[in-house]
């Protein structure tokens, strides 16, 4: 009973921040100023609806009157097509891995690394190229012979389900793959498996019946970032789509109660799957964390110890010895010689002028127009141009160093921000306050980041008057600052867990007996055991961080900032940057000018690819150093 009061009240605190996430874009409501009294305001709203349920209706504007529809009707419509093509999508994609992993498991060994290579090059695509590919390859099909085979855009509030449901499964198909992989090759290291076969049982008997019960748990609660994932990816594909779900009716009705009702309903239902499926798991267990050593607080806690003596020499010797180990590895060494190119190119770039060709339109000799932007890659501009004529190769080579730059920022204050408040988590809070940080970032996992970093920036982030009210150091500094704290919860529950799983070890006990204070046991026994897997984290964050600039910038929100064109109504960014070549990712679709998004796709594709190859060098040189 107890646990179930807990489940309810997290919940509870779960809506409440959603509630103030909601209110936010009314604090930059007024033209010319923040204003905090909006916000108070649009938190009265929203508690004067909760507690009258005749007012729980989705409000927009239409192109003559304001249309009302209520939360019954909104359920039963654009929700339910919204969740049947999401919840299609995960057991899709589950389905599939498993079986690939079965397939990995019985087949040979060609097959299970050529899978794994294939598989890794997937999921460096930005997710919304699928449709993009998708996209091409029907009216490719439909051109060469005149069958339509697939319906990949909604006309009218017409449902399409194949589409959108095909291009949601690929990337979580990757990561249920990789994660039952890992899950399984740790079951099958495991002792039962060898007297299973003492017993006579075969290998696929084990597979099936012990092996794969026995990983369900684990990928239960692994599934979570699968599913914060595919929210988020699907507000792409329903947006591209032109799908009208829960995103068509929030954006068309940009209120805090229409932001707070939408959010409360994806929330919701993974919540209480999550948490009910979780009381069913560790009935009659113990939840609490009694194996952490927790280290005494005192007022000397992180003072140097009498034999602690920091040798720089040292520590620069060992940081030395594990570079040369890593650049030695191909799978490290190219990747990280792929991105230090393509940084020092666009840098090199930007200290010759960072000049933007512009090619508006090309005339004969007469002087009469013959042809206007945008132009397919010719001789004069190789990958060709935007909309407004500008140079995409020119975009690429100024833009790749602001979107690195800024991506490796926000990928290293989270890191260091979240190890920062890990610390004193792991080493001092009492079991109740860890598994309340744990809640927390549970439930960030059933909201779509992208959506949540939208709802806060877009009023600050889109001019349509062209002028900004705040500099642009302040944009970008406060896009840095939100796209840090939104995940600081799970950052920091993640690295607080690294932490407490080396506090279990016996070496930390030992170390505590003898006198170690937390200062010590922090740089001589945790450190050494977690670098690798911080600096596994930051590559992660790093990918993240560019896929959600990719679903931003679709969404028309760009590092800086944007201003909509007075004449074409595009929205255009303040500073040139990858992601900006995206904006009008909707209207490049629809005319076919694919050459536009052709190349930050694949630039995006090779960063991302990049850092993976560097992520997996990492993970394969710890395996190599625990079997040494």
């Amino acid at each position: 009973m107890k646990r179930i009061v807990k489940i309810f009240l997290h919940y509870l605190l779960g809506i409440l921040g959603i509630i103030l996430i909601s209110c936010v874009p009314a604090i930059f409501s007024k033209v010319t100023s923040w204003s905090s009294s909006t916000y108070w305001e649009a938190l009265k709203s929203i508690f004067t609806a909760i507690f009258h349920p005749t007012k729980w209706e989705i409000s927009y504007q239409g192109s003559a009157e304001v249309f009302h529809v209520s939360l019954a009707d909104f359920i039963t419509g654009p929700y339910f097509y919204s969740m049947k093509i999401i919840v299609a999508s995960l057991l899709i994609s589950a389905i599939i891995a498993y079986l690939l992993v079965i397939a990995t498991f019985r087949g040979p060994k060609w097959l299970r690394q050529g899978l794994s290579g294939f598989l890794s090059i997937l999921q460096a695509f930005p997710d919304f190229s699928f449709i993009f590919l998708i996209q091409m390859a029907v009216v490719y099909i439909y051109q060469q012979t005149g069958v339509f085979t697939l319906n990949f855009y909604s006309l009218n509030g017409e449902q399409i389900y194949a589409a959108p449901i095909v291009c949601l499964s690929i990337i979580p198909t990757v990561l249920f793959y990789k994660m039952m992989m890992l899950l399984m090759e740790n079951e099958w290291q495991a002792d039962y498996i060898q007297l299973a076969r003492g017993k006579g049982l075969t290998d696929r008997a084990i597979l099936l019946r012990h092996a794969t019960p026995n990983m369900m748990q684990s990928l239960f609660y692994q599934s979570k970032t699968i599913v914060w994932f595919i929210l988020s990816a699907y507000l792409i594909v329903e947006f591209l789509f032109g799908i009208e779900g829960v995103l068509y009716y929030l954006l068309a009705g940009f209120s805090p109660l229409n932001i707070f009702l939408v959010l409360a309903l994806v929330f919701t239902p993974f919540y209480f799957f999550y948490a009910l499926i979780d009381l069913w798991i560790s009935r009659g267990k113990n939840t609490e964390s009694a194996n952490v050593t927790r280290i005494p607080l005192h007022w000397n806690s992180f003072q140097k110890t009498f034999t602690e003596k920091v040798n720089l020499k040292s520590q620069w010797r060992n940081f030395v010895v594990t570079t040369g180990q890593l650049l030695k590895r191909p799978s490290f060494s190219i990747p990280l010689a792929t991105l230090s190119i393509l940084l020092i190119a666009s840098l090199i770039y930007g200290l010759m002028g960072d000049k933007i060709n512009s090619l508006k339109f090309i005339s004969d000799a007469t002087g009469r127009v013959t042809d206007m932007a945008p132009f397919k890659p010719n001789a004069q501009v190789w990958l060709g141009t935007d909309q407004a004529g500008n140079s995409i190769l020119d975009q690429l080579l100024v833009g790749i160093k602001y979107t690195l730059l800024i991506a490796v920022i926000i990928a290293t204050l989270r890191v260091v921000i979240g190890y920062i408040l890990a610390v004193p988590l792991a080493f001092f809070s009492k079991p109740r306050t860890r598994n309340f940080v744990q809640s927390i970032a549970d439930g960030m996992h059933y909201l779509p980041l992208s959506l949540l970093v939208f709802i806060i920036m877009v009023n600050e982030f889109i001019s349509y008057s062209g002028v900004f009210e705040t500099s642009l150091f302040t944009r970008i500094t406060f896009q840095i600052l939100i796209m840090v704290v939104i995940v600081l919860p799970i950052t920091t529950n993640r690295i607080s867990s690294e932490i407490s799983q080396v506090l279990k070890k016996e070496f930390v006990l030992s170390a505590l007996v003898f006198g170690g204070n937390a200062r010590w046991i922090l740089t001589k026994h945790i450190n050494p055991q977690i670098w690798s897997k911080l600096i596994l984290i930051w590559i992660e964050q790093l990918i993240q961080t560019l896929q959600m600039f990719v679903h931003l910038a679709i969404f028309g929100i760009f590092i800086g900032g944007a201003i909509m064109g007075a004449d074409d109504g595009m929205l255009n960014p303040v500073i040139p940057e990858l992601s900006g070549l995206i904006a009008n990712a909707k209207f490049v679709f629809a005319n076919h000018q694919f050459w536009i998004i052709l190349p930050p796709l694949v630039v995006f594709m090779i960063l991302i690819l990049c850092f993976q190859m560097m992520a997996n060098s990492l993970l394969k040189r710890e395996e190599e150093s625990k079997k040494a």
